[in-house]
């Protein structure tokens, strides 16, 4: 006796939430439907079915299971004609929507140590420490091949690529990092609820003009020689991650668009050089000595390409073309870099420039204390100077408030999955 359908839970590729067809009209269309069109129209697809000789409505999750099915030409009807009483993957139980997040964890508290290695060599290689631009995270029991496909780390709050080792997950320019600033924290940022993420190094040659007319300092695009189609595009810029951030890039088929304008290059570009080495990005810069900027060379093609061609730009691509985002405010107490939350916070934490803050919690009574935030950043007086006019652009702060208040955000990103227990 053949399975029957009773009702289906779809996500269909177009859309945002997981939808139930239940209407004679659906469930037709569907039946009708070949199997492989179904895998190319939805992510998801849950089959509620029912087998007369089986007393209870089982569920059926055919998109996590379509490796089952040899003959993918035959429609959903006919296939389910052609099991008839064959065993097949199923659960009592009525599938539900869960959220999967990414999770953040401090490395020190998560029990991760960390050794400084030159590029290409072990961390007992002997090496002049200057040689050691590279930071080795390791921890017992760690499988650091897959840690490097289901995880990001950033050093000081940015970005950096890593490469797994047999002896631990590399963290390219990890350790320059901690030299720039005269310290280390690290984040580690877990996307494993998504499954694997392919990182992509964006290189110089990778980068090329929008158009004939459009300079690279407005907008450029960054070929990822990957087919894109039903996935989702991250950008780590200089260390700074944009996720579905629009406003900064535009996804298309095998290439992201980015729109350098609203990258607030200038601003990040004093925050982070001293807390990354941006090595030959700043030597065409000419910095002069009252650490100021030729805008020319700022906005040159040149030293565009060569800013978002270092190690810490590159793409996160994620096998799901349906993620979302929501930002959550925390709330700081009196400025001392202390925040609380009613919950216990498991999510990344961004500054107001987008940096990312390597923080820590602790229990206190009936809320959660975030610490190791600094509650302010610095107010250059290039924000109240029409610069770009300017022969120069300075990285000196407002003598009369150098520093303002943080606005302080829990990243929340997540995908919906729907769950058979």
């Amino acid at each position: 006796m053949a399975y029957v359908l009773n009702h289906a839970i779809v996500h269909n590729f177009a859309n945002d939430e997981w939808v139930t067809l239940n209407l004679d009209a659906d469930l037709t269309t569907l039946q009708n439907a070949t199997i492989q069109s179904l895998i190319d129209t939805y992510s998801g697809v849950v089959l509620s079915l029912t087998n007369p000789i089986a007393s209870n409505t089982v569920y059926f999750d055919l998109a996590h299971n379509s490796d089952i099915i040899t003959d993918k030409t035959r429609t959903l009807q006919q296939w389910l004609v052609y099991l008839g009483d064959t065993p097949i993957p199923v659960v009592n139980q009525p599938p539900q929507i869960k959220l999967r997040y990414v999770e953040y964890s401090h490395a020190a508290k998560a029990n991760y140590r960390w050794r400084m290695a030159a590029r290409d060599s072990s961390p007992d290689a002997l090496v002049a420490d200057s040689e050691k631009t590279d930071l080795i995270l390791y921890r017992e029991d760690t499988d650091y091949n897959l840690m490097a496909k289901r995880s990001l780390v950033s050093v000081n709050g940015l970005l950096h690529r890593c490469v797994a080792e047999t002896y631990g997950l590399r963290v390219l320019d990890g350790a320059s990092a901690g030299y720039a600033l005269g310290s280390l924290e690290i984040g580690i940022h877990d996307f494993s609820s998504f499954g694997d993420i392919d990182i992509i190094p964006i290189r110089k040659s990778d980068i090329s003009a929008f158009d004939t007319n459009t300079p690279l300092r407005d907008r450029f695009v960054v070929n990822l020689n990957k087919d894109l189609k039903r996935k989702t595009v991250l950008l780590s810029l200089g260390g700074y991650l944009h996720a579905l951030d629009g406003s900064v890039y535009d996804q298309r088929s095998r290439t992201v668009v980015v729109k350098t304008r609203a990258y607030q290059l200038v601003q990040r570009l004093f925050d982070s050089v001293s807390r990354i080495h941006i090595g030959n990005a700043v030597d065409t810069l000419e910095f002069d000595e009252n650490w100021r900027i030729r805008v020319a060379n700022l906005y040159s093609d040149d030293f565009i390409a060569t800013y978002f061609s270092g190690s810490q730009s590159f793409a996160i691509v994620i096998n799901n073309p349906k993620l979302y985002k929501e930002l959550e405010l925390v709330k700081d107490i009196r400025f001392t870099g202390n925040y609380e939350t009613t919950t216990k916070p498991k999510y990344p934490l961004l500054s107001t420039l987008g940096r990312f803050c390597e923080y820590w919690v602790d229990r206190k009574g009936t809320w959660w204390q975030i610490s190791g935030v600094d509650p302010f950043y610095r107010n250059y007086k290039l924000y109240n100077q029409d610069w770009e006019t300017m022969t120069y652009v300075e990285g000196s702060l407002d003598p009369t408030q150098p520093y303002l208040p943080c606005n302080n955000y829990l990243l929340k990103l997540y995908t919906q999955v729907v769950s058979l227990v």
